[in-house]
């Protein structure tokens, strides 16, 4: 016999909550009979579960008069709903394994005791019953017209069937408590986040120990591992040619190391073969240089004989990004030849005047040449921190991290100190992090830099991630990052964060522009001074950590805004050109579209010709 599921009955909609089965008895009986009645206790009982809530089973007037059902095997017992008359009532369920006990589920009464109630209660927790009983304690007559025990669909709890805890694989029925963790959480209530070094697998339950750690930690807490160590759990030792350091994952040694001079070499050169490797790699180098000057010149013979449309300020050779961990490149002298500041006025003048393909032609004619080198970014160790190729930070201005407490990481992240136009150093232009290790060196760039707000100017769709940060609390490598506070306006949201360190604790403002995609850059400019205005009010000493999807488009589209509006104010004088020039000199490829320039001088002009309504929650 089956207990009150039938899909057609309200109530049972209502109140049977699962779909796939329903909780099968053996038995139900009742302590008595009303006069009159001439069926079996067993029969007439049997009107509590037979699917019609208007038809009902009553027992004699007495006291502790009650009414049980017996189940075919052991049942999960943890919320209920029944139809009932009133009075003072105790539920108890029996089970005979391991031993016999009888235990008390819930206990209510009502106000009155003629009256009909519909009841729905649960235990103090899930409990296993052999037998489940409805016990009216007070004198009278117990009427109950439908009772159902089936409780909630699994992972959710209570009265109300609430959700399970996000932090919880499986929870108690009736109170919610964790039974099981999901992954990566551990805690009597699976309140704790394991750490953040830990590995697929999570942590143990109680003890928060890791079950693997990423490559390079080792241990139930998953340290760094000790230099000369790599690999799962560091059991790889690093060959003696790397001279106590090696790739954490790979266990290679590093491809470059720098000699007195200061100039890189690979390692591995002393060897006959390897100088037949050199001499070989030599005169490859040697037409290749021939083969590139012949078509330099030819390339310029073209040119002189082309029309020119869009004159080119200084000459140039303009690296693909999609190949250049291979390319040889020429390092071109930096040089600025555009006309000298305007005033304000006399600039904006100047901007309205311009076409399209004036400013096309303007854009062009911005040197894009790589100026400086960037060695460090294309070693073997620091490939993999590159999110585009291309797209590297200059050895002279790169952030160099101290990793002294991960012996396996080298100093290297994807980052630029960016001078701004009243002070110096003052932008870190990073890329979003895309992975673990990535996420690690970012919060360690924004420590060790002692910086105190971020601007992010990508989404986290976009970044293929949810987000570098945690929603509550969670320790990424040595920092332990805690979400503090969120408010989200229409296209920019506001977190604040509070970064500890040991026994020291700093707090980082994040300001998240939401409203430009990678592609499109957006036609109004108002919400990006939105932005820009909500990321001034808190003026500090700190360096400000910039960062989009690749460090160089918006990124740069935010700084080079930035520092004009810093160079008007103290000035009263404007030369884009000159600023985006200035910051190329810094990091390659800052400003990367025509859109985005386009864009940059939208924002100015709007920004300096009206004065900006103040931002407002």
């Amino acid at each position: 016999m089956h207990l009150g599921c039938n899909p057609s009955t309200i109530f049972v909609i209502l109140f049977c909550f699962r779909t796939a089965s329903c909780i099968t008895y053996k038995q139900v009986t009742q302590s008595s009979l009303p006069r009159g009645v001439a069926e079996s206790k067993e029969k007439h009982a049997a009107l509590a579960v037979d699917k019609n809530p208007f038809s009902f089973t009553e027992t004699g007037v007495g006291i502790n008069n009650y009414w049980k059902i017996t189940f075919t095997q052991p049942t999960a017992i943890s919320c209920f709903s029944m139809f009932l008359s009133g009075g003072t009532y105790t539920i108890t369920i029996f089970r005979s394994a391991p031993k016999k006990v009888e235990e008390q589920c819930h206990q209510f009464s009502t106000d009155s005791q003629t009256s009909m109630y519909h009841f729905k209660g649960c235990c103090r927790n899930q409990l296993t019953a052999d037998s489940f009983t409805v016990l009216l304690t007070n004198n009278g007559s117990l009427r109950l017209n439908e009772i159902y025990l089936d409780g909630c669909c699994d992972g959710h709890y209570g009265v109300s069937c609430t959700k399970c805890n996000k932090s919880c694989s499986s929870c108690d029925a009736a109170n919610g408590k964790c039974l099981t963790c999901a992954d990566f959480y551990y805690g009597e209530n699976c309140e704790n986040k394991c750490p953040y070094d830990c590995s697929n697998g999570g942590c143990h339950r109680e003890t928060g120990d890791c079950y693997r750690c990423h490559f390079g930690f080792y241990g139930p807490t998953c340290q760094p591992c000790l230099a000369g160590k790599y690999g799962v759990n560091c059991t790889g030792t690093c060959s003696d040619l790397c001279q106590g350091h090696c790739d954490a994952q790979t266990g290679a040694c590093p491809g470059h190391q720098i000699n007195s001079t200061g100039r890189f070499f690979r390692q591995g050169f002393l060897s006959g073969e390897s100088i037949l490797i050199f001499g070989a790699a030599m005169l490859a180098l040697t037409l290749v240089t021939v083969i590139v000057g012949m078509r330099t010149q030819c390339f310029k013979r073209i040119l002189q004989k082309r029309p020119k449309r869009c004159i080119s300020y200084q000459e140039e050779i303009v690296m693909d990004p999609r190949n250049m961990y291979d390319t040889i490149y020429e390092i071109v002298p930096y040089v600025n030849n555009f006309e000298s500041s305007d005033s304000v006025a006399e600039y904006l003048e100047k901007i309205k005047a311009k076409t399209a393909q004036m400013m096309e032609c303007e854009f062009k004619g911005i040197s894009s040449a790589f100026t400086n080198t960037s060695s460090c970014a294309v070693l073997p160790d620091n490939r993999r921190k590159n999110r585009y190729e291309g797209i590297y930070p200059y050895d002279f201005n790169r952030v160099v991290l101290d990793m002294t407490d991960f012996p396996s990481c080298t100093d290297y992240v994807n980052a630029s100190r960016i001078h701004g136009f009243v002070r110096d150093k003052l932008y870190i232009a990073t890329q979003d992090p895309f992975n673990h290790e990535t996420t690690l060196l970012f919060w360690e760039t924004v420590w060790q830099t002692g910086s105190s707000k971020i601007l992010m100017l990508t989404t986290t769709k976009q970044s293929k991630r949810n987000g570098y940060w945690p929603k509550t609390e969670e320790r990424i490598g040595r920092i332990t990052v805690r979400q503090e506070t969120i408010r989200k306006l229409q296209l920019v949201t506001c977190r604040s964060f509070v970064l500890e360190k040991g026994e020291e604790t700093r707090r980082v403002n994040h300001y998240q522009l939401i409203g430009w995609s990678q592609k499109i850059v957006p036609s109004n400019v108002n919400k990006f001074l939105q932005f820009y205005n909500l990321s001034k009010m808190e003026a500090d000493a700190t360096p400000i950590v910039v960062h989009c999807s690749s460090g160089v488009g918006k990124t740069g589209t935010y700084i080079a805004f930035d520092y004009l509006m810093d160079e008007a104010n103290e000035t009263g004088r404007l030369n884009i050109p000159n600023c985006i020039l200035n910051l190329r000199k810094q990091r390659p490829l800052m400003i990367q579209t025509l859109g985005e320039y386009r864009f940059l001088h939208a924002a100015l002009v709007e920004n300096l010709t009206h004065v900006y309504s103040e931002v407002t929650s």
